[in-house]
């Protein structure tokens, strides 16, 4: 009795965890919960079989229906994000095909985006040497910029890396495992920190990406970088920072931008956010821009994306979970929208199950995804 009764509790706490991959998070923590319910839903699921056959087998023809009931619902839960990535995971080298063309020296681009060994963590982790630098803001600070590289002599093209944080924390050092994969490629990463807010107000972190440049080109001999090709990658907040910072400097040494789950209107930002949402998204912008819209109407066109798009925008890949519930995947929509319309080189990889944040599990179904558009569109422009 007290062995089926603990089967039932079992069952029924993995289904209100299942449950997770549908409903919307509210709160912080249950916002965590659902970025590990749905990248690591295939291990949950080992759970929910475990307690189903275990039901079974004690109970046989006399087994708890409710017991066998939440079982295969939570199980069915669990495995969604999965089958939904393989359904991506095939369509997805002909969508960047039409997007970006053929890849270039496809040097570690995966044998497939979705790969199941990897998702039970069998392969090994990159490696990649690790330095820290300084580089001179407009203001005379000192920021750090830290350099991953695989250790062979240059020149190699550069990824300048910009963490997220919400404008106001994060740091140089933010999920490494992306720095590491990609310096193990053959790029130099690096990876930077910029002026937060509230302290500091928009455009200084654009132009500390701008400051960030000037050092790489001027040290590029040293640290081994080709000055003529680089990236600039952000995600969340640094996603709003890289696609300004990638599309306002008309930079030819800038190839392409990466964004992750981005802002690109603030605007839209500010209006669609509210003053006590998860992160509370208002206090967060109004930190960032000195103050509300109406308060310098020019400075938030200034720090929104979809103004800077042009004949000469580089090529864009965005990465965006559609159920985002800290900023809205219409963020990259209209984006991409702007994109086409100005005829230039754009994709929007949009994982139907994914949350903000979600690629901090690196093993999973989504940064499995994003990580093989990446090396695509890397070789694609020419890095």
């Amino acid at each position: 009795m007290a062995f089926s009764l603990f089967r039932i509790f079992a069952a029924a706490i993995l289904f209100l965890l299942s449950l997770m991959v549908v409903v919307p998070a509210t709160e912080v923590v249950l916002w965590y919960v659902v970025i590990i319910v749905t990248e690591l839903g295939h291990w949950f699921s080992v759970a929910s079989l475990g307690v189903l056959v275990w039901e079974l087998i004690a109970q046989r023809k006399q087994a708890n229906l409710f017991t066998l009931v939440l079982c295969l619902a939570s199980l069915s839960l669990f495995l969604r994000p999965l089958v939904q990535a393989t359904f991506i995971a095939r369509k997805l080298p002909d969508q960047l095909m039409t997007a970006f063309g053929e890849k270039g020296r496809s040097v570690g681009l995966p044998a497939s985006p979705l790969s199941w060994t990897k998702l039970w963590g069998l392969t090994p982790s990159p490696q990649a040497r690790e330095e820290t630098f300084s580089f001179t803001t407009a203001d005379g600070s000192l920021l750090p910029l830290r350099m991953y590289t695989d250790g062979s002599p240059g020149p190699q093209p550069c990824i300048v890396m910009i963490h997220g944080g919400g404008w106001s924390s994060g740091n140089e050092r933010q999920l490494p495992y992306i720095n590491r994969r990609l310096a193990a490629l053959g790029y130099r990463v690096a990876s930077m920190s910029y002026r937060l807010a509230p302290k500091f107000h928009w455009p200084a972190q654009r132009e500390d990406v701008a400051a960030a440049l000037v050092y790489l080109k001027a040290h590029a001999a040293e640290l081994g970088i080709d000055a003529s090709r680089f990236i600039i990658f952000g995600r969340s907040a640094g996603g709003q920072i890289a696609l300004d910072a990638a599309y306002a400097q008309h930079d030819p040494a800038i190839r392409g931008c990466i964004a992750i789950y981005p802002p690109t209107d603030m605007n839209f930002s500010y209006w669609t956010g509210k003053e006590d949402d998860i992160i509370h998204s208002r206090p967060l912008v109004r930190g960032l821009m000195g103050g509300p819209p109406a308060s310098s109407p020019a400075l938030y066109k200034d720090a929104s994306a979809l103004a800077f798009v042009g004949a000469d925008t580089p090529p864009t890949l965005l990465i965006h979970g559609t159920r985002d519930e800290i900023v809205w995947v219409r963020h990259s929509e209209r984006l991409q929208d702007r994109l086409v319309q100005a005829g230039r080189p754009v994709f929007l990889l949009e994982l139907p199950w994914a949350t903000h944040g979600f690629d901090a599990l690196s093993r999973g179904p989504g940064a499995q995804l994003e990580l093989y558009a990446i090396i695509w569109f890397l070789d694609s422009c020419g890095m």
